[in-house]
C-alpha cells in the first residue's frame, strides 16, 4: 500500500513539474501566452477563447468543474482583461455598440446613427427650432436668420471628431467639385443641431433623372419629412467690404433657379417636401442685405423655398 501511495505521488509532482513555468513568464501587455498549462489558449489574434462570439468552455473542463465567469456562455469578461473597461467587439452581436446609460455621453469613438457629441464644436444662436413641418408642408416661402460662433477656435482637420456623424460623413463622402465641403458640412451641423435634423444623402449619392441636370447638396430629415438642402455662401472681396444688392441679387436668383430645376430633376425615391436654400453670411450686414433683396424678388422664384441665413461669427474665414 505504501508502495501504491509513493506512485501516486510521484505521478503528482510530475503533472505538477510538467505545468509549472518561471514566476515571471507571460506576456508584459497582459495576454496569456499561446503555450499554457491549462486549455484556455487564445485565437491568432491572442484573444482568449472565452472572449469569442461562441464563448467556448476548454474541453479539458469536466462538466461538473466549478468555471469561471469569464468562460461561462454569458461572455462576461473580467475587468483585468480589459483596457479601460471596454467591451471587446466580438461579445457584441454585429459589431454593435453597448447600451449606454441615459446619463451617459456615448464616447465619439463609439458614435452611431444620430448620436451627437456632447458639446457642439460651434454653438448656433437666434431663430432656431422653427422648421417643423407646418413650414416643410406650407406652399409659402419663408425666412429664418441664425448665428454660428466659431470664437477663436477655426476649423481643421484636427477637429474632425468633434463633428456630429452626419457632418462627418458629409467631409469623408466629397462633393462634385468645388470648395464648399466645409460649408456643406457646417450647413448640416446647423440643421441638426438648431433642426433636428437628420442626414439621409450627401450630394453625390441622391438620384436623379439626368445627372448631368441641376443636383443640391444634401437631403436631410426634419420632422419626419425628406428636406433638400441647397447651400451657397455670401461674403465680399475683400471680405469686410459692403456687401452689394446686386451681388445679393445674382446669388439668390442663381440658387433658387437651380432649385427649381433639381426640384424637377430628382427622382421619386429622393423626392423631398421643400428646399431650404441655406445660404451662409460673412456678417450681419450682409445677412440684412439678403434679406432686403428676398423680399423684392419675383414670387415664382421664390416658389416654396424656405430661406435660411446664418451668420458666421468668430474665427470663421475657413469657410470662405
Amino acid at each position: 500500500m505504501r508502495t501504491l501511495h509513493r506512485l501516486i505521488a510521484l505521478l503528482v509532482l510530475g503533472v505538477g513539474i510538467g505545468c509549472s513555468g518561471p514566476s515571471d513568464s507571460g506576456d508584459t501587455d497582459g495576454s496569456v501566452p499561446a503555450e499554457t498549462c491549462g486549455e484556455v489558449v487564445g485565437d491568432a489574434s491572442g484573444s482568449l477563447d472565452s472572449t469569442l462570439p461562441d464563448s467556448n468552455v476548454p474541453d479539458s473542463l469536466p462538466p461538473d468543474s466549478n468555471v469561471p465567469d469569464s468562460l461561462l456562455p454569458d461572455g462576461n469578461v473580467p475587468d483585468s482583461l480589459l483596457p479601460d473597461g471596454n467591451v471587446p467587439d466580438s461579445l457584441l452581436p454585429d459589431g454593435g455598440v453597448p447600451d449606454v446609460p441615459a446619463d451617459q455621453t456615448l464616447p465619439l469613438d463609439k458614435a452611431v446613427g444620430d448620436v451627437s457629441p456632447a458639446e457642439p464644436f460651434a454653438m448656433v444662436s437666434g431663430e432656431c427650432g422653427g422648421i417643423d413641418s407646418v413650414e416643410l408642408e406650407s406652399p409659402s416661402p419663408f425666412l429664418f436668420v441664425n448665428h454660428i460662433d466659431f470664437a477663436d477656435d477655426p476649423y481643421d482637420e484636427t477637429d474632425f471628431g468633434l463633428l456630429t456623424p452626419g457632418g462627418q460623413e458629409v467631409i469623408l463622402d466629397g462633393n462634385a467639385g468645388g470648395s464648399s465641403i466645409l460649408s456643406e458640412a457646417f450647413s448640416f451641423e446647423v440643421l441638426h443641431q438648431c433642426e433636428g435634423a437628420v442626414l439621409l444623402k450627401t450630394e453625390m449619392e441622391i438620384v436623379y433623372t439626368d445627372p448631368q441636370g441641376k443636383i443640391t447638396d444634401l437631403l436631410v430629415s426634419i420632422d419626419g419629412l425628406k428636406v433638400g438642402v441647397s447651400v451657397t455662401r455670401a461674403v465680399s472681396w475683400p471680405k469686410d467690404a459692403p456687401y452689394p444688392v446686386t451681388q445679393a441679387k445674382d446669388l439668390l436668383d442663381k440658387k433658387l433657379a437651380g432649385i427649381q430645376a433639381s426640384t424637377a430633376n430628382v427622382t421619386p425615391e429622393d423626392a423631398w417636401t421643400k428646399q431650404i436654400l441655406h445660404v451662409l453670411a460673412w456678417s450681419a450686414s450682409h445677412a440684412e442685405v439678403l434679406e432686403e433683396v428676398w423680399d423684392g424678388l419675383d414670387p415664382a422664384l421664390r416658389g416654396d423655398t424656405l430661406l435660411l441665413v446664418t451668420v458666421t461669427d468668430g474665427d470663421d474665414a475657413f469657410l470662405y
